[in-house]
């Protein structure tokens, strides 16, 4: 399609360049923006403060960090209720971004996760009885590692959780559970694009290690391609974000034997970055991402 030509819709993606953590870098977004000119689209970045513009577009996709309680679910209800195709959808966010949601989740479609309790004030004192320490506490609202800390002793376990109590109202806690590094299975539609493995940074457990600045550091990560996944990793991945719906997820799984695995968590908006989740699929993941929206939108147009 030549620049002059009508375009067949318009796509705009929410992506704020000055964030430090963000779901993708700007050569990935790059990517995002030739492949849905390509498909036909006149594509724009837009931001938060784009929000009543949004009636102008044809779809929404989100490379931003979402939250139940910012401006990026604003963006997507307000898009959804204007006849937008979008990633990701509300559904999805409401889910994701919700940690007790999600344990409750697999618990209830026997998904395996590590030894998990949701504790808030009343309750404090549970845990010891349920999980063997070292201990690892979440913020359920957290995102890129922020809000997790481990903890090695009952002492140091009440001094944490009794803090974040002041701030949030529950916290979820959970067994520790040692391996190299996580696994991040991406999925789309149902079928898994990429998985990668990320590893602990050096010295430490996380796979993103945060500073006091404000400042952090990541661990190597390398990519493994999809028929070459342990079947218990790529069966429980799938079956988890089944779950949550047919988008954009990426699902995070800790197997610490042959045979056995813990579904961590799923994200409603994983990481695309060129050359790390790319790396072994390359323009691929953008195509099948810009076509999946673009289904959507035929669907939408339809009125299916």
């Amino acid at each position: 399609m030549s620049e002059s030509s009508t375009p067949y819709g318009k796509l705009a993606i929410l992506y704020d360049k000055n964030a430090k953590l963000k779901p993708s870098n700007p050569l990935a977004i790059q990517k995002f923006i030739e492949h849905g000119k390509k498909e036909g689209y006149q594509v724009d970045i837009i931001s938060r403060v784009d929000s009543y513009r949004l009636f102008e577009y044809d779809i929404l996709f989100i490379r931003e960090t979402t939250a139940r309680d910012n401006h990026t679910y604003e963006m997507v209800k307000t898009a959804e209720n204007l006849g937008l195709a979008v990633i990701d959808d509300s559904r999805s966010i409401e889910i994701c971004c919700d940690k007790e949601k999600q344990y409750q989740l697999f618990k209830n479609n026997n998904i395996p996760t590590p030894k998990t309790l949701v504790i808030n004030q009343y309750n404090i004192h549970e845990a010891k009885k349920a999980i063997n320490s070292p201990y690892i506490l979440k913020n359920p609202y957290g995102c890129f590692s922020y809000g997790v800390f481990k903890v090695e002793s009952q002492i140091e376990y009440e001094r944490f959780v009794f803090a974040m109590l002041t701030k949030i109202d529950k916290v979820i806690v959970q067994e520790f559970i040692q391996t190299d590094f996580d696994w991040r299975i991406g999925i789309l539609d149902n079928k898994i694009i990429f998985a990668c493995k990320y590893y602990m940074t050096k010295g430490h457990w996380k796979t993103i290690k945060h500073n006091l600045s404000g400042e952090y550091v990541e661990g190597d990560s390398i990519c493994i391609h999809p028929d070459k996944l342990p079947h218990i990793v790529s069966e429980y991945a799938l079956r988890a974000a089944a779950l949550v719906g047919s988008g954009l997820y990426g699902v995070d799984i800790k197997q610490p034997e042959e045979n056995r695995a813990y579904v961590i968590e799923i994200n409603d908006n994983p990481n695309i970055d060129a050359g790390i989740e790319d790396a072994l699929a390359g323009n691929q993941i953008y195509e099948d991402i810009i076509l999946h929206l673009k289904g959507l939108h035929c669907l939408r147009h339809h009125g299916l």
